[in-house]
């Protein structure tokens, strides 16, 4: 009750109910964004479907292993593409502090040169005194060095919309217990 009034004072939707129509999938279904040629909006739209029981309250350990892939690459594209890596060393990842489930959600996809950004990002602040210190490490680093990870993240091919869709495109079945929710 209290989640609910706060969001209603902040002018926000409510991620569990049905009839919003929220920037992630615009209010879609499974079988709507399932079809959706649009790699951005399947991508896109089947994190909402995952996340809307969570209400946008992000841990690695809240999502089932078919959903992971999804989650876990997608919300750190999210962060990177806005930041690059130090925005993604700085910020909350509860669940996979090491971020090793999510480096190993890219290569599940198939997401090479984002995987071994991640590779190289990481072993670029290995020595850290500590988990926290990692933005600052990162940034410590010629610019031109970061800016060469942040570009392997962003790849050739963008960013990892496509693999993403050709996944829950496999795995339509194996995701079907997202079925009645609405993104």
């Amino acid at each position: 009750m209290v989640f609910r009034r706060i969001l209603e004072l902040l002018n926000r939707p409510d991620p569990s109910d049905p009839r919003r129509l929220a920037g992630m999938g615009m209010g879609r279904t499974f079988s709507e964004l399932a079809a959706d040629p649009n790699d951005f909006n399947v991508a896109n739209g089947f994190f909402g479907l995952i996340d809307g029981p969570h209400h946008g309250e992000f841990n690695a350990t809240f999502f089932r292993p078919i959903e992971q892939p999804i989650m876990l690459t997608w919300h750190a594209n999210g962060i990177i593409g806005n930041g690059g890596f130090a925005y993604l060393f700085e910020a909350e990842w509860p669940g996979d502090p090491d971020y090793e489930l999510t480096m190993e959600a890219h290569r599940q996809l198939g997401c090479d040169s984002q995987f071994e950004a991640f590779r190289l990002a990481l072993n670029a602040v290995a020595d850290s005194p500590s988990r926290d210190s990692r933005s600052d490490t990162f940034l410590e680093l010629p610019s031109g060095q970061q800016n060469n990870i942040n570009s392997l993240y962003r790849g050739d091919a963008g960013t990892p919309e496509r693999q993403i869709a050709a996944y829950v495109r496999r795995n339509v079945k194996r995701l079907g217990h997202l079925r009645g929710r609405i993104s």
